[in-house]
C-alpha cells in the first residue's frame, strides 16, 4: 500500500500572523501620517481664517458706524475689553437701532426687536471688542479693536484689527 503525499492549500498560522503584522503596520503608519497632515492644515489655515474673521468683523461694524445717524451712549460701552456700540440710523420717518457686541468670546448682533445673531465664527475666540468715541466740532469719529485668539501648536496667538470710522450723518 502506497501512500501519496497529499498537497495542503492555504496558509499556516505563522504565515497568516506575519500578513497580520504586516497589515497593522502600514496601517499604523497611514494613521500617523494622517495625524501629521491635518496638524499641518489646521497649522496653516487657522490664521488665514482668524484674519478673515477679524477683517469681516472690523468692515461690517465700521460699515454700520459710517451710515448711522447717531451713537447712543446709553447702550454702548466705551474703553472696555467687554465693548458694545449700538447705533441709530434713520431712513426717512423710520429709524433703526442696532447693538454690536462681544459676549462670551463671540461678537452677537442685534437690530431693533429682532433676534441677537451671532456675527463671528464659532470656531474662532473674539477675546475683546474695544470702542472709543471721539467728537469734534466738526463730526462724530468711532475707533473700533477687535482682538482675535486662535490656538496653534505653539500656543494661543491674538490678531488685533483696527477700524475707524466717521458718522456720516454727523458731518452733512
Amino acid at each position: 500500500m502506497i501512500h501519496m503525499a497529499t498537497k495542503k492549500s492555504g496558509f499556516t498560522l505563522v504565515e497568516t500572523l506575519t500578513y497580520g503584522a504586516g497589515l497593522v503596520i502600514i496601517l499604523g503608519g497611514m494613521v500617523i501620517f494622517m495625524v501629521y497632515l491635518y496638524d499641518w492644515y489646521r497649522t496653516t489655515t487657522v490664521p488665514t481664517r482668524a484674519d478673515q474673521v477679524g477683517i469681516a468683523l472690523v468692515s461690517r461694524i465700521v460699515n454700520d458706524i459710517r451710515g448711522a445717524d447717531i451713537v447712543n451712549d446709553s447702550g454702548s460701552v466705551f474703553n472696555s475689553q467687554m465693548g458694545a456700540i449700538s447705533l441709530t440710523t434713520s431712513s426717512g420717518p423710520n429709524s433703526t437701532t442696532t447693538v454690536y457686541a462681544h459676549q462670551g468670546g463671540v461678537m452677537k448682533y442685534k437690530a431693533d426687536s429682532a433676534a441677537t445673531t451671532t456675527v463671528s465664527a464659532d470656531d474662532i475666540l473674539v477675546s475683546g471688542f474695544y470702542v472709543k468715541k471721539l467728537i469734534t466740532s466738526v463730526s462724530t469719529v468711532v475707533r473700533v479693536e477687535v482682538d482675535v485668539d486662535y490656538h496653534t501648536p505653539a500656543g494661543t496667538s491674538t490678531n488685533i484689527y483696527n477700524g475707524l470710522a466717521v458718522l456720516r450723518q454727523s458731518y452733512e
